[in-house]
């Protein structure tokens, strides 16, 4: 009995201490399932995140004070990201109080940094390449099973969760719908696809690669069904640098011949996948387009049947969509350039808050005036540097710069070492980190806490930063 009470001890202990079931676990409490075809059971996944996922981090952060107590080497921009921390909540504490905005958000960049990054950070080569071979399988599976449903929904025209007044799973205006909004698919199945191009690359079973790269195939195709430009971009940009970089670390020519050709290989994927792109997203038009004369339904009767609940600014929206595709882009990027302005004019007027920032929460509904949100009374900035400022002021900023500025050599000769192949998987999520970052040029999420893009974006650098901390290794 003591033993077998003991090997359960064991295997929780072991479950609680694994980032990558950690990371599914708020992948899918913090994006995937938060679609209303799941409403029914909203409040119990709530439940999950406040009473289970919370405490998780809380645990990881443990653990990773455990093995700094046991003597293990911890890594030396640690000091650079407490400090970021301490800005982040001590100050917003005092100024406003323990709010529920401003305990969340503690609560949050506390996993997010000390407990999925540094946790991940300072484990061993082996245990960590380990837990890379875990994400990246759990990830493929959750890619497959997520991104065919999708696929099976862009094909049949079936359309979940519609008659709960919110968000859907399926097609709508066009776009490809899951959850929250269309630029959220394309963030969250950015995560599963280089996840998925990880197992390619780590692995020389067969059935492996096939699985790994048939769903990376599946979720490209859901990116570009979405209609995100954002993430579709941002895709299009890890590729043309993954590109570049293997083919000039891999191939044996000179050097001159070897930038020359990764150049143009690396603006090739960036112009043939733009063309391919705007291909497929044609057909899926025309495919929409009979789908809805095959069943007597038309444009308006669509757009009406998806627009339960929606503002009128957003029909407005849905009018203009009606079966066409999103063109390339706009003179305002959507609307972004009118809420920087507004963001920019408050700046002008509250130096002071420029500086030390709002607080979580305190500016979207300060910069949604002469906008499409203006009816829902807030805004978000749309740009992750930008939000940065908006929360956290520019002293906010400048530490998360310092902190990603110093690891940055670092994390790129973990990114090489993918290239070269000495770091079997690095190369996807060395891609992964680079589809994050350019994302963020155009949504808020990265840099911030607890959501879907965060975790993987913290979760690839410190992957990276261990992989290329010289005197971690020593």
């Amino acid at each position: 009995m003591e033993k077998a009470i003991e090997k359960g001890r064991m295997c929780l202990m072991a479950l609680l201490g694994n980032e990558a079931l950690f990371l599914l676990a708020a992948y899918l409490l913090r994006g995937i399932l938060f679609i209303d075809p799941l409403k029914w059971h909203m409040e119990s996944m709530t439940n999950l995140y406040a009473y289970i996922l919370c405490p998780w981090g809380g645990y990881l952060i443990a653990a990773r004070l455990y093995r700094l107590k046991m003597g293990q080497k911890a890594g030396r921009e640690m000091p650079l990201l407490f400090i970021l921390f301490a800005w982040i909540s001590v100050p917003l504490l005092w100024r406003f109080g323990a709010t529920f905005n401003n305990v969340v958000t503690d609560i949050g960049y506390a996993i997010v940094f000390f407990g999925l990054y540094a946790s991940l950070r300072e484990l061993p080569e082996e245990e960590r390449g380990r837990r890379l071979s875990e994400m990246s399988v759990l990830f493929t599976i959750l890619g497959l099973i997520w991104g065919s449903l999708l696929l099976y929904c862009a094909v049949t025209g079936t359309v979940w969760g519609q008659d709960t007044g919110g968000e859907i799973f399926g097609v709508k205006w066009n776009l490809l719908y899951c959850g929250v909004h269309y630029n959220s698919l394309g963030m969250m199945a950015s995560g599963c696809l280089f996840m998925a191009l990880a197992l390619f690359e780590r692995n020389r079973n067969i059935a492996l690669r096939i699985l790994g790269l048939l769903t990376a195939l599946i979720l490209i195709l859901c990116i570009i069904l979405s209609q995100s430009r954002t993430a579709r971009y941002a895709m299009l940009i890890a590729f043309s640098i993954g590109v570049f970089l293997l083919v000039f670390m891999r191939a044996k020519w000179r050097a001159p011949v070897r930038l020359l050709v990764s150049l143009v290989l690396s603006a090739a994927v960036l112009v043939g996948g733009y063309e391919l792109a705007g291909r497929i997203m044609d057909l899926a038009l025309t495919h929409y387009a009979n789908l809805a004369n095959g069943k007597a339904f038309s444009a308006d009767a669509y757009v009406e049947t998806m627009m339960l609940g929606s503002t009128e600014a957003l029909a407005e929206e849905a009018e203009v969509k009606k079966g066409e595709a999103r063109v390339a882009v706009d003179a305002t990027f959507s609307e972004r350039t009118r809420i920087w302005e507004n963001l920019f004019e408050l700046w002008r007027s509250d130096v002071k808050n420029l500086v030390i920032g709002r607080g979580v929460g305190n500016t979207g509904s300060l910069i949604a005036h002469g906008t499409s949100h203006e009816a829902d009374g807030t805004a978000a900035v749309h740009n992750t540097f930008l939000q940065f400022i908006a929360d956290f002021g520019v002293i906010g900023l400048l530490l998360q710069l310092l902190f990603l500025l110093y690891i940055l050599p670092m994390a790129f000769r973990g990114f090489l070492s993918g290239a070269k192949g000495t770091g079997r998987g690095l190369l996807s999520i060395g891609m992964l980190a680079c589809d994050i970052l350019c994302i963020g040029m155009m949504e808020s999420a990265p840099l911030g806490q607890m959501t879907p893009t965060n975790l993987m974006l913290y979760t690839s650098l410190a992957l990276l930063v261990a992989s290329g901390d010289r005197a971690l290794q020593k």
